[in-house]
């Protein structure tokens, strides 16, 4: 099996993450949108991307699959 996460980067692309994850941590949210982890915790508390699950924090990757649709 594919390990998911080498050291800084993943080996999954973020369309393969995101068909494969229900949820995703916020470093994964933030490799598929290409941002940085904070921005991922300030869109959270803007209340762009709900936060599925709390401890540790988890998005839903349908949410941030149609972020991505915006940020294209």
């Amino acid at each position: 099996m594919q390990a998911l996460y080498r050291g800084s980067y993943f080996t999954l692309s973020p369309s393969e993450m995101l068909k494969r994850f229900p949820l995703l941590r916020v470093s994964q949210a933030a490799y598929c949108l290409n941002i940085s982890e904070r921005q991922v915790y300030d869109l959270i508390a803007e209340g762009v991307l709900p936060r599925t699950k709390s401890n540790p924090c988890r998005v839903s990757s349908a949410d941030v699959a149609e972020l991505m649709a915006e940020f294209e």
